[in-house]
């Protein structure tokens, strides 16, 4: 099933749209990518929740572990993004092979590699602030 996390709020399709407003999410939240509903388990999902996240090609796994269990390919892009810039490749993803920064100590680690290690482990508002943060600074390389 596929994740509608790549689409924006006005090309996801209406079954999309209503499955995500199911779980409580509008379109500021849905472009920030982080709402409330992110903080709970799937046990604490209520049943049309569920079925809403079903539908958005979430499961019980990838729900509670964000994307450990994910393919590189199943990845968003923005956790593509994320993963490359730490080091990642698609064979070391997918074989979960850890590049050298999960070696470093966080306190010794750039707030860039912060923002892409917390977009690779969590779905919660960091996301959003951490990709804009390293597109600006990317940006600022052409400049």
């Amino acid at each position: 099933m596929m994740k509608f996390e790549n689409f924006t709020w006005k090309n996801l399709p209406y079954k999309a749209r209503i499955a995500v407003e199911t779980l409580k999410m509008d379109e500021k939240s849905w472009k920030v990518g982080w709402s409330k509903i992110d903080e709970y388990w799937w046990e604490e999902l209520s049943s049309p929740q569920r079925d809403a996240a079903i539908k958005l090609g979430w499961d019980q796994s990838a729900w509670d572990n964000n994307y450990d269990d994910s393919d590189w390919t199943d990845l968003p892009s923005h956790v593509i993004t994320a993963a490359s810039s730490l080091g990642f490749t698609q064979d070391t993803w997918d074989s979960d092979k850890w590049p050298a920064v999960h070696d470093k100590e966080w306190r010794k680690m750039t707030k860039e590699e912060h923002c892409m290690y917390w977009d690779i482990t969590n779905t919660d508002g960091t996301r959003w602030y951490c990709t804009n943060l390293w597109r600006r600074n990317q940006a600022m390389m052409y400049v």
